[in-house]
């Protein structure tokens, strides 16, 4: 996957490059690959994941803040 992902938690089990926001967990999987920018309050990297990003954390955010915010960014 190619893409700009925004949600409160998200899983990587495949490979995903973009950036991806988080107001939740983000977590990739033993398969998982990812090549971009991850914006999360809480970060789990399984053993065999692949990750190739800068990572920034940050603090967590009800959902309807993040879509808020998202929207005047045009993300």
């Amino acid at each position: 996957v190619e893409a700009t992902i925004a949600a409160e938690n998200v899983s990587v089990a495949g490979a995903v490059r973009g950036t991806i926001r988080c107001s939740g967990r983000f977590e990739v999987l033993p398969q998982g690959r990812v090549s971009g920018e991850v914006f999360a309050p809480v970060l789990v990297v399984h053993e065999g994941a692949t990750l190739n990003t800068s990572v920034t954390m940050t603090a967590a955010e009800a959902p309807a803040t993040m879509r808020r915010r998202l929207a005047r960014s045009g993300s």
